[in-house]
């Protein structure tokens, strides 16, 4: 007989751990909406945003992947490692953003 998903403790740990990683990247998500930052700024914290929310995803499908429809462990972990370059990509797009505009700011400074 098979075993109920989910029901092994450190798998539903994992899951809640997966639904917290996603709340987190909404919350920032929402957060950055919030400051209605527009220009440079703007889109550099909805990369980053979206780049976390990212992050949280991937690990939600690595779990869903493997308790839900037993995917190979190999394609999984390759799955996985893709949404986490997504992820760290576009956190990292957005903090050169950030960085830009800080430079750009010291050179030009306005008074």
């Amino acid at each position: 007989m098979e075993k109920p998903v989910l029901s092994d403790p450190v798998d539903l740990a994992n899951f809640l751990l997966d639904l917290v990683l996603i709340a987190i990247g909404f919350w920032l998500a929402w957060n950055a909406a919030a400051t209605k930052l527009k220009g440079t700024l703007g889109g550099a914290m909805r990369l980053i945003s979206f780049g976390a929310l990212i992050l949280g995803v991937a690990h939600l499908v690595e779990t869903v992947l493997d308790q839900h429809f037993q995917v190979p462990m190999e394609i999984n972990e390759l799955v996985h490692r893709l949404l986490i370059l997504v992820g760290f990509l576009s956190i990292s797009l957005g903090v050169g953003r950030i960085n830009t505009a800080i430079q750009r700011s010291a050179r030009h400074p306005q008074s």
